[in-house]
């Protein structure tokens, strides 16, 4: 095989140099994520910035149950900075064309909707099961239902539609389905691209 690099095992000479710096406990990384949070958008109400953090907290603390400390990081928090920046600029032009036909969203409904949408691009999209997925949700309705008043149907109804959105603005063949599958990798492809994230499918 051609391989592209070598991994050796390190030599016991080198273990003494060897350093766990350890991870943020929940106190110290909400700190950091409070911080990183604070230079979003000045529109977006300091309250929806609390709930925001809250939520991205309780997911990251999701996945460090799951699998380990080291499985989530605030590379995930500016992950989710990114992506809510986006989704809420392009809610807000597509709300604005909407607009013309009469079903114009207000402003706090659409920094709402962007933030649940950031939040199931960073984390749920990458789980891969669907009793994951679904546990995941369930793990975090509490805080969909006291922040943002929102149930688990609803948060799904909301991907469910954002999903069908970016599909129906596209010209498909005929023989192409409009699956679930097709719907969620063109949903992430799409903002990955916009974004400038990396991603792997």
């Amino acid at each position: 095989y051609n391989l592209l690099y070598t991994v050796y095992p390190l030599p016991e000479t080198m273990i003494d140099y060897v350093w766990d710096y350890g991870h943020l406990d929940a106190n110290a990384e909400r700190k950091y994520v409070e911080a990183m949070f604070s230079s979003i958008d000045r529109t977006v109400e300091a309250q929806l910035k609390e709930k925001m953090v809250t939520l991205v907290c309780a997911a990251q603390q999701q996945f460090k149950k799951w699998e380990d400390v080291s499985s989530v990081s605030l590379r995930d928090v500016a992950r989710y900075k990114i992506l809510f920046k986006w989704f809420l600029n392009s809610k807000i032009r597509r709300d604005n064309l909407s607009h013309k036909r009469g079903r114009k969203k207000a402003p706090k409904t659409l920094q709402s909707e962007a933030a649940v949408l950031a939040l199931l691009h960073c984390y749920y999209l990458r789980i891969s099961s669907k009793k994951r997925r679904a546990d995941f949700l369930q793990s975090l309705e509490p805080q969909f239902a006291r922040l943002l008043g929102l149930k688990v149907k609803d948060v799904e109804e909301l991907l469910q539609n954002e999903e069908d959105d970016f599909l129906n603005r596209m010209k498909l063949p005929e023989d192409i389905a409009k699956n679930q599958a097709l719907k969620e990798n063109v949903f992430a492809l799409i903002v990955c691209i916009m974004t400038k994230i990396p991603i792997f499918i």
